[in-house]
Order: C-alpha cells, then sequence, then structure tokens
C-alpha cells in the first residue's frame, strides 16, 4: 500500500488516522481560530506550526463524519469560528419587547 507509481504516496480513505478524540486535542493545541486557518495550517500556509501529522486528517469532517464530528468549533475549540452558512439574526423593531414609560 502507499506505492501509487512508486511515490509512496497513499489515498486519504487509506490512511490509519488518530482516534477522534486525540485529534481534536491536536487541533485544539493548535490555537487556530476559523475553518480558514485550519484550511491555511493543513497547507503549510501558517507560519510557526508544525507540520500537519499524517495521521491527522486534513478534512476532519469527512474522516470522522459518524465519529464523534460536531463542527468546526468543537474540532478547533473555539466559539468564534467563521460559519458562512448561518446568517446573523437581525431583530425588528417591531419585535422587542415594550418598554414601560
Amino acid at each position: 500500500m502507499g506505492d501509487w507509481l512508486g511515490t509512496g504516496t497513499v489515498a486519504p480513505r487509506l490512511r490509519k488516522y488518530r482516534l477522534f478524540t486525540e485529534a481534536r486535542a491536536f487541533a485544539h493545541g493548535l490555537k487556530l481560530k476559523s475553518r480558514n486557518e485550519w484550511s491555511r495550517y493543513c497547507k503549510a500556509e501558517v507560519p510557526n506550526l508544525t507540520k500537519l501529522p499524517e495521521d491527522i486528517p486534513a478534512k476532519p469532517d469527512n474522516t470522522y463524519k459518524n465519529l464523534g464530528w460536531k463542527g468546526t468549533r468543537d474540532w478547533l475549540g473555539t466559539t468564534n469560528v467563521e460559519d458562512k452558512t448561518k446568517m446573523p439574526t437581525i431583530v425588528s423593531p417591531l419585535s422587542a419587547p415594550p418598554t414601560s414609560d
């Protein structure tokens, strides 16, 4: 295994990864704040951090889908994660509670 045309490359689906809890603890230790930072880290574009270990997936949402994955915020251990799938809540003045004057 891992001998695709002599490159030594192993397809991501065939790699052996750390247990989810161990991999998530590693990700927490990086102190990254967003999905974008995680992506840049996986491409070795974040200075002063070690290279992504071979037993940590670059796309943990795929690898750990049914093994504990709860989202990027949980993965990185932060609540300040960009989530472009959620729209901000807009409070209308009409829905505000009445004031007692």
